[in-house]
């Protein structure tokens, strides 16, 4: 959350330049309001970190556009990089399912999960996995026809809180 007065810049200077063409396509494709298209060229292109950027906003304006501009870039950032990490990548996917879900939309939501259970699958991400079986078994209940059992799910989900017990046991060998 932007709480800073220079915790904008600081994003703004960090990005790479691959972010930020993607931003910058990302602003004029997306009609953004052009000023928080201007406030941002002239933060990127603003000599020092303490010259304020030479603009008709001031006081609270000012502020408002800055945070509105901080979570937009965010929010790009996010889409930019959904699938560098398999973490993200299921966090993602776990968030369209509960979205989903609350639309009454089990149907949708559970070929995401096929998708999310996948990748959780092939990466060995047992935290993420145990939700994705948890939210299985939540589709399943509300489901016509559930792909699996409540139990074949709950037989999955001991099998891997034993791979995760096994996987902690090791590590203790190394503590």
């Amino acid at each position: 959350m932007y709480r800073k007065k220079d915790d904008l810049e600081q994003l703004i200077k960090s990005l790479t330049s691959s972010e930020k063409a993607h931003i910058t396509k990302t602003f004029k494709q997306s009609k953004e309001d052009s000023m928080y298209v201007s406030l941002y060229e002239e933060i990127q292109n603003a000599k020092s970190l303490a010259s304020p950027p030479d603009s008709r906003l001031r006081g609270k304006v000012l502020i408002n556009k800055k945070y509105v501009l901080y979570e937009t870039i965010l929010k790009h950032l996010k889409q930019m990089h959904a699938t560098l990490s398999p973490d993200v990548e299921i966090q993602n996917l776990l968030a369209d399912v509960e979205i989903l879900y609350n639309h009454s939309l089990a149907g949708q939501a559970m070929r995401l999960l096929v998708k999310a259970r996948s990748i959780a699958e092939i990466n060995e991400k047992y935290g993420l996995y145990l939700q994705v079986l948890n939210w299985e078994q939540k589709l399943s209940i509300v489901m016509n026809s559930p792909l699996r059992s409540i139990e074949a799910i709950r037989t999955e989900e001991e099998d891997i809180l034993a791979k995760t017990a096994q996987i902690n046991l090791l590590l203790s060998f190394y503590s």
